[in-house]
């Protein structure tokens, strides 16, 4: 299994990029983050960091990745 840096800004582009795609299907989303984790692309990840729809879409994971890690402080 291999571990994932949630705090890493490449990382959570690719999160991004992967749930903003309509043709993935929710059986499909895990395979299609690792492949788009395995293959960055500095080029695409930049340009759609300029949009507007990752940003909103990164604001939300952020937020919800920050409950997540609150939430889990709590729970220990």
């Amino acid at each position: 299994m291999m571990e994932i840096n949630l705090a890493d800004d490449n990382v959570k582009s690719c999160i991004v990029a992967v749930s903003m795609n309509e043709n993935i299907h929710d059986n499909q989303l895990g395979a299609a983050l690792m492949s788009a984790y395995r293959t960055q692309s500095s080029l695409f990840i930049s340009a759609l960091n300029n949009t507007s729809e990752f940003k909103v879409a990164l604001d939300i994971l952020n937020d919800e990745m920050s409950d997540f890690i609150k939430n889990s402080k709590v729970d220990h």
